[in-house]
């Protein structure tokens, strides 16, 4: 069964929460760090998935977080209390996405209260303008390195999914973070690739040419703006590299649509069957007369088979019977 975009956040969701829920385990402060990067994730993950009540108590966890480790709050056996109340709240609704109770606002207004109003996550101040550019730019090499890897599994094994999940795990918190989208071919990147393993899951498809291209292109991308702003550049240059993804994704997508052709070749069940006897299965993998290849420009050709013959298979005529 194909599985949704809800389906995907409540796996990753999980994921996190298990992980805050260790890191709150110890007797004494956790670190202050690692709770302010699993509620990041969480909150863009959050946002992803059009959850805007658990992005918003995710958030507030965040700042809470990132004033302790800033030192504008102390760390206390009450306020660990009040940490692990708040996670198992933001529990319930991850695990109600698809019946969200009918008091989720008040259930995030109530976090809000107990951990401490949260204001908006500013922007980084002037002075740690670099320094948050250095950091954008490793996770973008993180991400583009996480890409080279799933590359090589998928070549192997083009039906494999965990490379693309884990993707979506390194994909989204990063598009939760602000002015991410906004950096040339970047959005584009990210967005690109989202888009086509979300079609993948859904339509539970094979992992083809096409799909490799687009990652390849999308890795290449990322690093070059990686390395724009880990030395300090501007990624002006590789801004035609979003118009490529563009336009990959889209070839991708379409011959995707192509896949949903039934031909009347595929239809009989065995030489000779008649045309009542017809399968309403789908032949996976075998498309006859659409075909992708990265870099190409020819067009789908439908396939034209010789006379007295269809899908490559003798028929009768007129005169045979």
């Amino acid at each position: 069964m194909a599985r949704s975009l809800l389906d995907f956040f409540v796996d990753e969701a999980g994921d996190y929460l298990k992980k805050l829920s260790s890191a709150l385990s110890g007797s004494g402060p956790p670190n202050a760090d690692e709770l302010r990067r699993l509620s990041r994730a969480l909150r863009g993950s959050a946002r992803m998935a059009d959850q805007e009540a658990i992005s918003q108590a995710a958030g507030v966890m965040q700042a809470l977080a990132q004033d302790l480790t800033a030192g504008r709050r102390h760390w206390s056996p009450e306020l660990g209390e009040s940490l692990r109340w708040a996670l198992g709240e933001i529990r319930q609704l991850v695990e109600s996405v698809q019946d969200p109770p009918l008091d989720v606002t008040e259930r995030v207004e109530a976090i809000s209260r107990r951990l401490g109003e949260a204001q908006p996550l500013a922007p980084p101040p002037a002075k740690d303008e670099q320094r948050f550019r250095r950091y954008l730019g490793t996770e973008l090499r993180g991400l583009a390195s996480e890409i080279g890897d799933a590359l090589g599994v998928l070549e192997r094994d083009p039906r494999n999914r965990e490379p693309l999940k884990r993707l979506l795990r390194k994909i989204r918190p990063l598009r939760g973070i602000e002015g991410v989208d906004d950096l040339p071919g970047v959005g584009t990147a990210l967005g690109a690739v989202e888009e086509v393993i979300l079609r993948i899951a859904d339509t539970a498809a094979t992992v083809g040419p096409g799909h490799l291209a687009l990652f390849r292109r999308a890795q290449q991308a990322l690093e070059d703006v990686a390395k724009e702003l880990i030395r300090g550049g501007e990624p002006e240059e590789v801004a035609a590299a979003g118009e490529e993804i563009e336009d990959l994704k889209e070839r991708v997508l379409e011959t995707a649509a192509q896949r949903e052709i039934i031909w009347v070749s595929e239809l009989f069940e065995e030489v000779g069957a008649a045309p009542d006897r017809v399968s309403h299965g789908r032949s996976r993998g075998r498309l006859v007369g659409c075909l992708f290849r990265a870099g190409s420009d020819r067009q789908p050709r439908h396939h034209r088979s010789p006379p007295g013959r269809v899908g490559g298979r003798p028929v009768g005529t007129s005169q045979d019977r």
